[in-house]
């Protein structure tokens, strides 16, 4: 989500010139990468084979499911995103985008 704010004019801002800021939320950006686009970028960008292979077999057959207080859902194969915490994510996600 992107959000642009002007503000017509704060104190002690010599100019006098509006101030105009972006405020984008990532939050669910890491979410939303397809495994198979981003495997593309890879190779496009020079990967070996040996480097491809293994950030396919780190990315596919990955299942989540949702625990809750009163339900645990069935488990789901995950083709999106990347493993949270991971320090890999946001070079992929930069790589990417």
């Amino acid at each position: 989500m992107l959000k642009i704010f002007s503000l017509p004019k704060l104190g002690g801002r010599a100019s006098g010139a509006p101030l105009v800021a972006a405020h984008i939320d990532l939050s669910k950006a890491f979410d939303t990468v397809p495994h198979q686009l981003l495997l593309t970028e890879l190779r496009d960008i020079g990967c070996s084979t040996e480097v491809l292979n293994w950030f396919c077999n780190y990315l596919t057959d990955r299942l989540q499911r949702v625990i809750t207080y009163e339900e645990i859902t069935d488990w789901i194969m995950v083709s999106r995103g990347f493993p949270q915490g991971s320090g890999l994510s946001p070079l992929l996600f930069n790589i990417f985008f």
